[in-house]
């Protein structure tokens, strides 16, 4: 059978071409065959479609209707499982508008007819289960830049209290970060995340001069040891970062290459232009590009150029300003590049990814720069990991749509900084409708199977970028309500040491302050308290935790939404810019009682009553 609707006009075809209407048969986000036989399809339309069917040929044709799961003023999400009689099927879909005209949806578009080859097809070998962390959806993760957090020599407030420099040290240690354990416990962090602690000779690690090893600075091996014992003791998880795009040149087969040149073995680790190893600096071109900074990046370039036996030359021909005879991310000479594809390199990047989970029992890994390296060695990695420990937690730094390492065989979550400049715009900066950006957030949870959507990490601020409060303009309401709305949706909330209390900064280094242990007074507490108690909540209700949700309404100064499950059923409300005076809920709501927040409640006929709260404030309702 091959036309179950009557044919629609060819030039109505044309202009719904302009609507919504989105699937990617090879993205398991919309079409995921599983290992049980079933098939989860979801398809993103505009609102003038008022019915889906998936009509598919499993040695009969069936017709099913497809549900809205999430709505918006622009778009709905619709999906549905199915359990073909047989595997291999061919299907495509089946479309009502709103004004009861049809089309179909197949291979090459919108169509009239359907013939057999403009079917899409699945086939037995593509049925497999995305398979994420038990333990880990829904977690709250606490970042750490470990040289900045804690230190264990107490005796030293000044070096501490001081300004973040580039290349300065301030002595946050393994040991200072374990002695505060009870602190980023009752916060209710579930996770720690710890930016590099390799071994290396800069604040942040990501230039590894040793893969395998705990930087001595950070207590050495030992002293993290010590640190992950003492986090799983008080039930917090533990992932760290790595960076397995490039090296130091003090990394042991880069400096193979610097003494031994064409001759080294080694040489295929990495990508040398030429030989010997050098960095030539154009310091004309660097004072122009540069004019505040250059002589301070030009002795750094000169220093690192001596302790690791590099040739240094400086010239003023053409050609760019700072330029190592090697590839390096971003031209930056102190990262030469890993050549991954090389088997070698690959196999001993991938034995120091496996060897922090055997050695220290860590739960999982992020990893630096994902875009810079191949899929296939992403996929390669998955299995080396997956292989010793099924259920470690595998964290990408993707900053925009993170689709193709989400397919299941790569990443379970990624770096969310697409929810970061979503809630940047709306709370910090005021920018945003309510109604863009309700839809924006539905679209972003659109992108990802549902099974990863509670995975990924949530976060307003990192060492990468601004903290949230600094784009606010350092209005500390406006990252409460940031925060508050974080730590309610689906997701695992990345909150980056210091935002809880308020800590602000801008770019590197301004992002990588110390912990301010000598000054509490500068804390925010409201935001702290706030803080701990939601993460409370989560750890109480799973609705909240692992939920679904649905926003029900919204202006420029409030926004209303639900997380639910089979078992619970959650009311948010946060009132922004404004008090909410009152504000009436349709529904069948029962026995509805405050379980965060203040205001009045009242139940009328179909609906709850909502009275007075404060702005910059949020009340969650059980029902």
């Amino acid at each position: 059978m091959d036309i179950y609707f009557s044919k629609t006009e060819s030039d109505y075809l044309q202009g719904i071409k302009t609507n919504i209407f989105k699937f990617e048969s090879n993205n398991r986000a919309y079409c995921s065959p599983n290992s049980d036989g079933t098939i989860l399809f979801r398809v993103i339309s505009g609102k003038n479609i008022k019915e889906i069917a998936l009509i598919y040929n499993d040695g009969k044709p069936v017709i099913e209707k497809m549900s809205i799961s999430v709505s918006d003023t622009k778009s709905c999400y619709w999906q549905i499982t199915i359990s073909p009689d047989r595997k291999q099927i061919a299907y495509f879909f089946a479309i009502i508008y709103s004004d009861l005209s049809s089309s179909y949806f197949c291979k090459r578009g919108f169509s009239d007819t359907i013939t057999p080859l403009e079917r899409w097809e699945i086939k037995e070998t593509e049925y497999f289960d995305i398979k994420t962390p038990s333990w880990a959806g829904g977690s709250v993760i606490y970042q750490i830049f470990p040289e900045r957090f804690a230190s264990d020599e107490l005796n030293s407030p000044e070096l501490w209290r001081k300004k973040p420099e580039w290349l300065t040290f301030q002595g946050g240690t393994l040991n200072g970060i374990t002695k505060n354990m009870n602190y980023i416990k009752e916060l209710g962090a579930d996770m720690i995340y710890l930016t590099p602690i390799n071994t290396s000779p800069s604040t942040h690690k990501y230039d590894a001069t040793d893969f395998r090893n705990t930087d001595p600075g950070f207590g050495g091996n030992e002293a993290f040891k010590n640190f992950v014992n003492s986090a799983h003791n008080v039930g917090i998880k533990v992932i760290i970062d790595m960076s397995l795009n490039h090296s130091h040149p003090l990394f042991f087969a880069f400096q193979d290459v610097v003494k031994n040149g064409k001759n080294s073995k080694y040489k295929n680790w990495f990508f040398i232009n030429d030989f010997p190893v050098s960095v030539t600096c154009r310091p004309e071109k660097m004072k122009s590009e540069k004019p505040e900074s250059f002589k301070l990046y030009l002795n750094y370039i000169k220093e690192l150029c001596e302790i690791s036996g590099i040739i240094f030359k400086i010239e003023n021909n053409d050609g760019l300003s700072v330029d190592p005879s090697y590839e390096a991310w971003h031209g930056v000479p102190n990262v030469p590049k890993l050549n991954t594809n090389n088997p070698e390199t690959r196999k001993y990047l991938l034995d120091s990814a496996v060897h922090w989970l055997k050695e220290y029992g860590i739960d999982g890994l992020r990893m630096d720069v994902v875009r810079h390296i191949d899929h296939d060695f992403w996929k390669d990695f998955h299995v080396a990991l997956k292989e010793y420990n099924p259920e470690c937690y595998l964290l990408g730094e993707i900053w925009e749509d993170a689709t193709p390492w989400l397919q299941g065989d790569q990443f379970d979550a990624n770096m969310n900084y697409i929810f970061r400049d979503l809630c940047m715009d709306f709370f910090a900066k005021r920018k945003s409708t309510v109604e863009d950006f309700i839809v924006d957030i539905n679209r972003m949870y659109s992108l990802y199977h549902p099974s990863m959507i509670n995975h990924m990490q949530n976060l307003l601020s990192s060492h990468d970028v601004e903290r949230f409060l600094f784009n606010a303009e350092g209005d500390r309401k406006k990252l409460k309500a940031a925060m508050m709305f974080q730590l309610t949706m689906p997701g695992s909330p990345g909150i980056y040491y210091g935002d809880e209390i308020g800590l602000n900064g801008g770019r590197d280094p301004d992002n990588r302050a110390t912990f301010p242990w000598y000054d509490t007074d500068s804390w925010d507490y409201e935001i702290l308290e706030m803080t701990k108690s939601i993460n409370k909540l989560r750890h109480k209700y799973t609705s909240l935790k692992t939920g679904l949700w649905k926003f029900i309404s919204g202006n420029i100064n409030q926004l209303v939404y639900e997380r639910f499950n089979y078992s619970e059923r959650l009311i948010i409300i946060m009132a922004i810019d404004k008090p909410i005076e009152e504000l009436a809920i349709t529904g069948e709501y029962s026995q509805p009682s405050i379980i965060y927040g203040e205001c009045i409640i009242k139940t009328d006929t179909n609906k709850i009553i909502i009275k007075n709260i404060k702005s910059y404030s949020m009340a969650i309702i059980k029902c």
